[in-house]
């Protein structure tokens, strides 16, 4: 019902929340220790013990940065998120040394949630635009808020 959808609205808005702040001990209370992350990359741990590497990943690549929610949707058992990402690539990521530029990009999530926790996810995000902005192929445009 309405009250579920509330709910599990409330553990990705939390889930966001621990990505921005590096917070370990909130993202444990939000996600199985078995979740599947159906965008891992290569060689990413499975469960729980991933996540931490990808928080620890992207931190250390973009400290500071920021995640924006941009959309919310509740269905059943799923929530639905439209996301944005701003930072500056202060530290190593994907190989490349730290540029000092300015990266946004947006990004749409999916997870499945049962028992209070994140069980499964799924996101589609544009890495070639990414990896252009940290290239300095393309500048972050200054306008793309939304």
């Amino acid at each position: 019902g309405s009250n579920q959808c509330l709910q599990q609205r409330e553990i990705v808005r939390q889930y966001v929340a621990s990505w921005n702040a590096n917070d370990l001990a909130l993202l444990e209370t939000l996600v199985a220790p078995d979740v599947i992350d159906h965008g891992a990359y290569e060689g990413q741990p499975s469960g729980f013990v991933g996540y931490v590497d990808f928080y620890r990943v992207w931190h250390a690549g973009f400290p500071g940065f920021h995640c924006t929610l941009l959309d919310l949707i509740a269905e059943g058992d799923r929530v639905a998120m439209r996301w944005r990402f701003d930072g500056v690539h202060g530290g190593e990521w994907s190989g490349i040394v730290a540029t000092g530029r300015r990266v946004r990009f947006h990004a749409n999530s999916i997870v499945r949630i049962a028992n209070g926790k994140i069980q499964e996810e799924w996101i589609s995000w544009d890495e070639h635009q990414l990896l252009e902005q940290v290239h300095g192929v393309v500048p972050v445009a200054e306008t793309s808020t939304t």
